[in-house]
C-alpha cells in the first residue's frame, strides 16, 4: 500500500480544519483539497490524518538534505568541528587561492538585505585567523549563501556537498549544548539557503533552532533596549538586534512558502513599539509604529495617506515594517469574517495600507542610495495573497463587483512588476544580486496572474517575455524561482 493511499485512508472520513471550520463540503483530496487550493491557504488534517501528512512530506521531499552525521568518538564537540571544519577551509583555499572573495561577496549582496554580521567584527577575526569551532562554522556558511550570487568564486565547491557536511558539524555543536551569536548567524545563513532551494521543511526546522537559541541568549531583549544598560551588558546590542529581527522576518517569509500549517511560530509578531535596527551613520531612534499607516487609519482620508515622504528607516527598517503589515494581511486570510461586507471592508483597509507604504520605499530623483526590493517585494507578496483570497472569496459568495475588483488589483500588481523589471533593465543595469532573495519571487507570482487574468493585447506576450527571462536568470541558482 503506498504511501498517499495509507494517507487518503486516514483522511478520507474527515473533512481537513480549514473546511470543517467553516462547515464547507471538502473534497478531501490530498495533499490539497479542491477548496483549500482555490483559496491559495494551506489545507491541514487534523489528528491522525495530520500525522500522516507530515510523514509524507519527509519522505516525499527526495532532495531534501539528509540527517546531519553526528561524529562519535573521544574527541569533545569544538575539537571534531574544528578539525573538520579546517581541513574543508584548507581545501577550499587551496582550490580559490583565498577565501576573502566569498566574504566579499556576501557582503556586497545578501548582507545588504540582511545584515546580521558587524562586517567589521568580522573581518578582524578573518584577519588575525582566529578561527574558532563556531567562527568556522559561521564562514563556512557565508561561503556558502555566497553560492547564489553570480559573482561567486569558482572552485568552491558543490553547494549540495557543503551544505551536507555544514548541517553535519552545526548539529554536533547543537547537541553538546553549545550556544552563541556566531551559531545563530550561521543558523540564518543556512535557513536562508534552504528556503532559496525550496527546502522548506529544513528551512523552517533551521530558522526554528536560531530562534530556540536566540531566546537562550536573550536576543528578543535588545528590541526594548536603545543603548546598553545593566540589564544588557553586552557589546554589539545592534547586532543582537538585527540578529533578532532576522529571526522574526525569516521565519515569516519562510512561512508563506511551507505547505504544512501544524505548527505555530517561534518566534513573537513584531510588535509596534518594538525599536528598530539602527539606519547606518544615523543614531535616531524609530520604532516600528513610526511613519506606518495601518488599516484602522484608512478612514482618515485615502488622499493624504498617499501624500508620504521616502522612508527614514533603512532597508532592514522598512523591511521589518513590510513584515508587520504583511503579517496583518495573513491574519485576515487565516481568519473567519462575520460576513462577505465586513470582509470586503477590511480587505480595502489593507490594501490601503499597503498602497500607502510603496511611495516610502521610491527615493527622490538623484537620491537613490540603497535598494529597497526588499520591503516591497514583500508588500507585492501580500497584495498577491489578499487579491487571491478576496477573488476566491467573492466567486464563491456569488459577487460579481468583488470578483471584477479583485482581478484589476491583480492585474495591476502584474503589470507594476513588469514595470519595474523593465524600467530598471532600461534606465539603469539591474543588479540581480543586490535584491533581497524574497523579493524575487514576485515575478513567480505576477507571472501566474499574467498568464491566468492577463488582458491579451499587443503588451501581454513582451510582457510575459520580461518576466519569462526574469525568472530563467534565477533558475539555476534559486531553486524556488525556477518555475
Amino acid at each position: 500500500m503506498s504511501l498517499y493511499s495509507k494517507l487518503e485512508a486516514l483522511s478520507g472520513s474527515t473533512a481537513c480544519d480549514r473546511c470543517k471550520k467553516h462547515k464547507k463540503g471538502c473534497d478531501k483530496s490530498l495533499p490539497s483539497c479542491s477548496r483549500c487550493s482555490k483559496f491559495s491557504v494551506k489545507c491541514l488534517y487534523s489528528s491522525k490524518a495530520g500525522t500522516a501528512r507530515l510523514v509524507l512530506e519527509r519522505q516525499t521531499q527526495s532532495h531534501c538534505v539528509s540527517a546531519p552525521t553526528i561524529f562519535w568518538g573521544s574527541l569533545r564537540a569544538d575539537d571534531q568541528v574544528a578539525n573538520k571544519t579546517s581541513r574543508l577551509l584548507d581545501t577550499i583555499s587551496r582550490r580559490t587561492g583565498h577565501i576573502d572573495a566569498f566574504c566579499d561577496i556576501y557582503f556586497s549582496t545578501f548582507h545588504v538585505s540582511l545584515p546580521i554580521i558587524n562586517e567589521d567584527d568580522f573581518y578582524s577575526q578573518l584577519r588575525r585567523r582566529a578561527f574558532t569551532s563556531h567562527f568556522s562554522v559561521l564562514l563556512l556558511s557565508i561561503i556558502l549563501i555566497a553560492h547564489l550570487s553570480s559573482k561567486t568564486v569558482v572552485g568552491g565547491g558543490k553547494p549540495e556537498e557543503l551544505l551536507r557536511t555544514l548541517k553535519s558539524v552545526y548539529s554536533v555543536l547543537q547537541s553538546a549544548g553549545k550556544v552563541s551569536l556566531e551559531l545563530v548567524q550561521a543558523g540564518l545563513l543556512i535557513a536562508s539557503y534552504e528556503h532559496c532551494q525550496a527546502l522548506s521543511q529544513d528551512a523552517w526546522l533551521s530558522i526554528g533552532s536560531c530562534a530556540r537559541m536566540g531566546n537562550i541568549l536573550s536576543l528578543h531583549q535588545a528590541l526594548r533596549y536603545t543603548k546598553q544598560t545593566e540589564e544588557l551588558p553586552c557589546a554589539g546590542l545592534e547586532t543582537r538586534k538585527c540578529v533578532w529581527w532576522a529571526i522574526i522576518v525569516l521565519e515569516r517569509v519562510i512561512a508563506t512558502e511551507y505547505k504544512y500549517d501544524g505548527l505555530h511560530f517561534a518566534s513573537p509578531a513584531p510588535a509596534l513599539d518594538d525599536i528598530l535596527p539602527k539606519f547606518p551613520h544615523s543614531n535616531e531612534i524609530y520604532y516600528v509604529s513610526d511613519d506606518l499607516v495601518l488599516p484602522d487609519m484608512a478612514d482618515e482620508g485615502e488622499h493624504a495617506l498617499f501624500e508620504r515622504e521616502f522612508t527614514k528607516m533603512g532597508r532592514f527598517g522598512s523591511t521589518i515594517q513590510a513584515t508587520y503589515v504583511s503579517s496583518l494581511v495573513s491574519i485576515h486570510v487565516t481568519s473567519s469574517h462575520e460576513s462577505n461586507v465586513s470582509r470586503e471592508a477590511e480587505a480595502r483597509k489593507l490594501d490601503i495600507a499597503l498602497q500607502s507604504f510603496f511611495p516610502t520605499l521610491i527615493p527622490p530623483p538623484g537620491k537613490a542610495v540603497d535598494l529597497y526590493c526588499g520591503p516591497f517585494g514583500l508588500l507585492i507578496n501580500a497584495a498577491f495573497a489578499l487579491h487571491t483570497y478576496e477573488l476566491a472569496s467573492a466567486e464563491e459568495a456569488g459577487r460579481p463587483g468583488a470578483v471584477s475588483r479583485a482581478i484589476l488589483s491583480l492585474q495591476s500588481l502584474s503589470r507594476l512588476v513588469i514595470y519595474a523589471i523593465q524600467s530598471s533593465a532600461i534606465e539603469a543595469p539591474f543588479d540581480y544580486d543586490a535584491v533581497a532573495f524574497w523579493a524575487h519571487s514576485i515575478c513567480v507570482r505576477a507571472a501566474l496572474v499574467h498568464i491566468k487574468y492577463g488582458i491579451h493585447d499587443d503588451e501581454w506576450e513582451p510582457g510575459l517575455q520580461v518576466l519569462k527571462a526574469y525568472l530563467r536568470s534565477f533558475e539555476p541558482r534559486y531553486k524556488i524561482y525556477g518555475m
